[in-house]
């Protein structure tokens, strides 16, 4: 049968499609399960060795926390044997990769062939692996052992690569087992009213529910998981989120009451005198401990006259007029407070008078913006038109780009099919690279500000919008497409008039969304100075002025939430 050349038949309530199979197809079908099954035992190994590991470590922590001991038993290497066993159980011998690379097993043209065979082929084609898995040690220990190694065992890759001369196409694996394996000719499509056996009972399922106990398992062991941790640690996160629920929005113009008592280091013949209370103003008094003393002794203030419910802060000026800050303090219902507190380690010479100042803040005149919500709204502007930007440059970039990443558009020929591969590769790589990495790179390259910010989240946007924008046009009718192509029409009038309209709605979705996603991500850009509102949030919270950064949050998220709006009513005039 030719490789162009499709034959349906049909056989009872089956439709049986055999379809020619070309060489490449077979070598990419090959390659799939190579690859496939060297990352299945790579990734067993690493899990078990991990567990092994850290088990022991979260076995005494658990025990150091709890008082409980954990039974240890070695679950890892008895999950590990089941995965192999459901490889080949009711597979007769395929392993994982065959079954990921769509791989059939024959022998003289029939598809009987002996467990004994198919075992015999997935045991050779482990140990041809042997000297790639050495490769990868050595790689990951820098081990000069496992170079020899890997040279010794070289010869072993022969069982692959003899496929390269074989007129067949069969690895040494192959002719050694006396089997041949190939993608599948005949294609079987059942009738849906044959009711498919359960995932569970089929071997590729108990692989994969025992694949993902291993990986949940190991990732709760190294993520070191502590649910306790939520309810036992839960008042150590109160005062932060005190904070982030009160952001600092508006405020009155505060006015001072200040009020201070003398203090003299050491005691001299003429101490000063006492303060005293006087009536209708603000006045502080040291009650214990005298007006003299020396450094780290215990006095006792009371202050009177002050304004009720208010809040303040307590200050101790030397000689000079320098203040450090003692602490926090608060009058009562009736204007008065009492604190003690010991003399600090103040500057000054001998026999100098120093002052006990407190100062209490008393909200009066109308509301206004506080400062920090001016801050916010001057950056949050600078915020949306960087997103506004950077998402504007990152949809004119990604569109072309997009119809180059599209399986359904470029898998036709070689050529397009290589400049698929390389587009969808390089748009990879730049999607794994976090926009913080590309803002570190811009901000040393064009300077700190919002300018290595537009850059940065750019390219950020051309790899994510164009990947969303390829799989759009991979999930389009292919009807129109078809009709557009049975008129004569060439690659550019197929794609404007049967692609194109099928684009718009998901496009536009795609588009707002990236950019309520750009507001969001300069948060993270302002950490190494790509400006925007991220550039304050970051400094507040080093500096641990929470209500500050609060206000910040709360602005992201009200932007983010009108954005979503606006969106919506965009998609509903447009789509």
């Amino acid at each position: 049968m030719s490789e162009n050349q499709n034959e349906v038949l049909r056989r009872g309530d089956k439709i049986i499609v055999a379809r020619g199979v070309s060489r490449f197809k077979v070598a990419r079908h090959r390659l799939t399960g190579l690859l496939t099954d060297v990352l299945a035992l790579c990734y067993l190994y690493a899990s078990v060795r991990l567990l092994v590991l850290q088990l022991p470590k979260y076995k005494e922590a658990v025990k150091a926390s709890t008082g409980q001991p954990v039974l240890y038993v070695p679950w890892a290497i008895v999950i590990s044997a089941a995965i192999v066993v459901a490889l080949f159980w009711g597979s007769l011998g395929r392993s994982l990769g065959g079954r990921m690379g769509n791989l059939e097993y024959s022998r003289n043209g029939s598809k009987e062939v002996s467990i004994f065979r198919r075992l015999l082929h997935a045991l050779l084609n482990v140990v041809g692996m042997v000297p790639v898995y050495i490769a990868l040690w050595w790689l990951h220990t820098h081990n000069p052992r496992f170079e020899t190694w890997t040279l010794v065992t070289l010869p072993l890759l022969v069982l692959f690569l003899w496929a390269l001369v074989d007129p067949k196409g069969r690895t040494l694996v192959d002719r050694i087992a006396g089997i041949e394996v190939s993608p599948p000719e005949y294609r079987e499509v059942v009738d849906v009213r044959v009711r498919p056996r359960p995932w569970y009972t089929r071997s590729w399922g108990a692989a994969a529910l025992a694949m993902l106990i291993l990986s949940y398992t190991t990732g709760w062991v190294i993520t070191k998981i502590d649910l306790n941790a939520l309810v036992r640690d839960a008042p150590r996160a109160k005062p932060l989120f005190v904070d982030l629920v009160t952001p600092e929005l508006f405020e009155r113009t505060p006015t001072d009451q200040i009020a201070r008592a003398k203090y003299q280091i050491p005691c001299s013949g003429t101490p000063p005198a006492p303060s005293e209370v006087v009536p209708g103003k603000p006045s502080l008094i040291i009650t214990r401990g005298g007006t003299c003393g020396e450094r780290g002794d215990l006095i006792a203030i009371r202050g009177e006259n002050f304004a009720p419910n208010a809040k303040g802060l307590l200050f101790w000026v030397d000689p000079i007029g320098m203040k450090d800050r003692i602490r926090g303090i608060q009058t009562d219902a009736d204007g008065k407070f009492e604190y003690t507190f010991n003399v600090p380690n103040a500057r000054g010479t001998d026999y100098e008078i120093h002052e006990v100042e407190a100062v209490i803040s008393v909200p009066a005149g109308p509301w206004r913006a506080t400062v920090t919500l001016r801050m916010v709204i001057d950056k949050m502007i600078e915020t949306i038109f960087l997103a506004l930007m950077a998402t504007t440059l990152g949809v004119i970039i990604s569109i072309p780009i997009s119809f180059l990443s599209a399986r359904n558009l470029m898998i036709h020929n070689p050529v397009s099919a290589t400049v698929y591969y390389i587009t969808r590769t390089i748009m990879n790589i730049m999607r794994s690279i976090e926009p913080l990495i590309w803002a570190l790179i811009f901000v040393v390259w064009v300077g700190i500000g919002p300018f290595a910010g537009v850059l940065a989240l750019t390219l950020h946007t051309v790899a994510a919008l164009a990947k969303l924008y390829s799989e759009a046009i991979e999930s389009i009718d292919p009807g129109p497409i078809e009709a557009v192509t049975a008129t004569g029409a060439d690659r550019i009038q197929t794609i404007a008039y049967a692609v194109v309209p099928q684009m718009i709605p998901p496009f536009i979705a795609f588009t707002i969304y990236r950019w309520d996603i750009n507001v969001r991500m300069s948060t993270v850009i302002g950490l190494v100075g790509g400006g925007g509102i991220g550039f304050l949030l970051i400094q507040w919270i080093n500096l641990l002025q929470y209500r500050q950064a609060a206000t910040a949050v709360w602005a992201i998220a009200l932007v983010v939430a009108i954005m979503d709006y606006a969106s919506a009513i965009v998609r509903e005039k447009l789509v």
